[in-house]
């Protein structure tokens, strides 16, 4: 339920509303290809099936969501994995909602193995829809800025390709920067008023980003990268395709092969991938261990 309560309603609201209007026209395009025997049926009918299947699998997909960004595997996890262990998961409930349709379509006659067949293709042709709403849905990706000075100060850092300027990007301490830094960036405007503090670190949640701060964290809607410019003049690091790190919320790192971690001050632990270790390594010096 705490994921329920962060997310911003009206954010909500509008993600679901652009993907019922996704629905329709997919299913358009489903009724007029007829895949699994569906172009037997009569047009409105075949319309009618695939439109309400594909508007209350994006529903089932988004609450069943929910519950799996409390997992380590799904919240360290790439787009493919993330999206099959939702597709997974909400194909079960989608059962319920697909078998009587399609009995009502096609004269369907459920048994076990039926049901087996049916679950692996809902999860399928889910997982493609989604991967597709994926593409259509979500806004171009924040082109990659290099760190720049400005009046003696590091900007922040979207994203490092290159260790060489980690060092020099990351001296700046807590104790170094003016209180505006510490306290206020574009992107605390975005908050409730009582999680509005220091920023810890960012953590992406697919179409959401969580913004974690020394009072709490809470979902927006947006991505990643454009979440990373609006930390502005925070200081920060990407260590992970989902996560990016303010350099003076860093306790401690850890290396664990071709991968590491990072502990930060709130308690969290931010993963290393292996693209930005190189980087994290020149920032933050040699890993040592982490306790617990």
């Amino acid at each position: 339920m705490r994921e329920c309560a962060t997310i911003p309603m009206d954010d909500w609201l509008r993600q679901r509303a652009v993907e019922l209007a996704l629905a329709m026209a997919l299913g358009v395009a489903f009724a007029v290809i007829g895949p699994f025997s569906t172009d037997e049926s009569p047009f409105l009918a075949a319309l009618g099936y695939w439109a309400g299947l594909l508007a209350c699998w994006f529903l089932a997909a988004s609450l069943v969501e929910l519950p799996l960004r409390g997992l380590r595997a799904y919240r360290e996890g790439g787009v493919w994995r993330r999206r099959a262990l939702v597709a997974c998961a909400a194909s079960l409930p989608m059962l319920l909602v697909t078998a009587p349709a399609t009995s009502a379509l096609s004269g369907f006659e459920a048994t076990v193995d039926e049901l087996l067949d049916m679950y692996w293709k809902i999860a399928l042709v889910g997982l493609g829809v989604l991967i597709l709403a994926d593409g259509i849905l979500k806004p171009p990706a924040a082109p990659a800025v290099a760190p720049r000075v400005t009046d003696g100060e590091w900007s922040p850092l979207p994203q490092i390709s290159a260790p060489r300027a980690a060092p020099d990007a990351l001296s700046i301490t807590s104790e170094e920067a003016p209180a505006s830094v510490a306290l206020w960036s574009p992107l605390t405007d975005r908050l409730p008023a009582n999680l509005r503090g220091p920023i810890v670190c960012l953590e992406m949640e697919d179409h959401y980003v969580r913004v974690h701060t020394t009072r709490g964290s809470a979902l927006v809607l947006m991505r990643l990268g454009d979440a990373m410019k609006e930390t502005a003049p925070t200081v920060g690091v990407q260590s992970h395709r989902s996560w990016w790190v303010a350099a003076d919320s860093v306790e401690g790192f850890e290396r664990a092969g071709r991968a590491g971690r990072l502990r930060l001050a709130n308690g969290l632990v931010a993963p290393v991938s292996q693209r930005h270790l190189r980087s994290i390594e020149a920032a933050f010096g040699a890993p040592g261990r982490l306790e617990g």
